[in-house]
């Protein structure tokens, strides 16, 4: 099993590992937090070159609706996949919502190819203890996801960025997605 680097910031607190199976239990995952809005999250996987970034965008009773901003490297190319994520943590059900239409699974913002399962189940891996069932395939089919509000389009939004090189003093900007 590859390692994740996950890094949670809740109510300004940072917190870091490199999760294994073998460090399973030294982690606090999602389902043991209580959380706030803006609380964000990172995880990333070398070997799977996926990285997600999330931001707890809006938070109603056990309601929770994540920005979320994926990204699958390739050979000579990225896949952006911006989302939201919606959970419900009393029945540990999910959506994955893209322009306000719920699924399982999310495509990227240009060709509409789909984020390999595999790197779905890495971000699963880095948030959850147990991986919740989609709302669909759920007993519960929790009401607060098929009733939910409109969102906006994106859960992502391109924004800019410079950097100094320490040693050259060389400014760069580069532009990246962010979730809202």
């Amino acid at each position: 099993m590859s390692i994740l680097n996950i890094q949670y910031i809740i109510s300004g607190k940072e917190r870091t590992i490199d999760l294994d199976l073998s460090k399973k239990n030294e982690w606090t995952f999602l389902d043991d937090l209580d959380l706030n809005e803006n609380d964000t999250f990172n995880i990333n996987n070398d070997d799977f070159k996926v990285s997600f970034d999330l931001n707890l965008y809006k938070k109603r009773h056990n309601l929770h609706i994540f920005s979320a901003y994926a990204c699958e490297e390739h050979n000579y190319f990225n896949l952006d996949f911006p989302f939201y994520l919606v959970w419900v943590n009393n029945s540990n059900v999910y959506a994955l919502i893209q322009e306000n239409k719920k699924s399982n699974d999310i495509r990227d913002d240009l060709n509409g190819i789909k984020l390999r399962k595999e790197s779905l189940n890495e971000m699963f891996r880095g948030l959850f203890k147990e991986k919740p069932t989609y709302f669909e395939e759920s007993n519960s089919r929790c009401k607060s996801i098929k009733n939910l509000e409109e969102l906006p389009k994106n859960g992502a939004e391109v924004r800019s960025f410079e950097e100094t090189d320490p040693v050259t003093g060389k400014v760069s900007s580069y532009a990246s997605f962010v979730p809202i």
